[in-house]
C-alpha cells in the first residue's frame, strides 16, 4: 500500500480490524493524516524482538537483521543474528528469510531506498551463505 501511493491513517486502521490487530499504533512510524506509514527496520531497532505474536515472527528477524545491516553497512552481524535465531532449523528456514528480504527490497526501492539496499545486501548474504 505504501509503495503506491501516499496512505491514509483510516488505511491502517481498516486493515488492522480486518486482521484483528488490537494495537497497530507500535507498528506506525507515523499517525499522520496523510502521512502515516508502517515503521522500518531503522525504527524498530530492538524493539520486540523474541516476543510473543509480531516479535517472534521471520519478518520481525528479517527487520532487525536490515536493521543491523544497515548499521554496519554490511550483512555480516545481521546474518549472524538469523542464523543464531533460527539455530534449529536455519538451513530449513533461509529460503523464506531470504524470500522476505527480497520483498522488502522490492517494496522499499522507491520509498525507503537504504531499507531496500540493506535488503539487498542481506538477502545476497543468504543466497550466498552456504556454511
Amino acid at each position: 500500500m505504501e509503495s503506491r501511493a501516499p496512505t491514509k491513517f483510516a488505511d491502517y486502521q481498516n486493515f488492522a480490524r480486518t486482521f484483528g490487530v488490537d494495537d497497530y499504533t507500535d507498528l506506525m512510524s507515523s499517525t499522520r493524516a496523510n502521512q502515516a506509514r508502517l515503521a522500518d527496520s531503522a525504527d524498530l531497532k530492538g524493539r520486540w524482538l523474541g516476543e510473543s505474536g509480531f516479535g517472534a515472527t521471520p519478518l520481525r528477524q528479517v527487520l532487525f537483521a536490515v536493521w543491523k545491516t544497515r548499521q554496519q553497512d554490511s550483512p555480516r552481524e545481521g546474518l549472524a543474528y538469523l542464523r543464531t535465531e533460527n539455530d534449529a532449523d536455519y538451513w530449513g528456514r533461509k529460503g523464506r528469510l531470504t524470500e522476505i528480504a527480497d520483498y522488502l527490497r522490492v517494496k522499499n526501492t522507491e520509498i525507503r531506498p537504504q531499507e531496500s539496499a540493506a535488503a539487498l545486501l542481506l538477502g545476497e548474504a543468504l543466497r550466498m551463505d552456504r556454511m
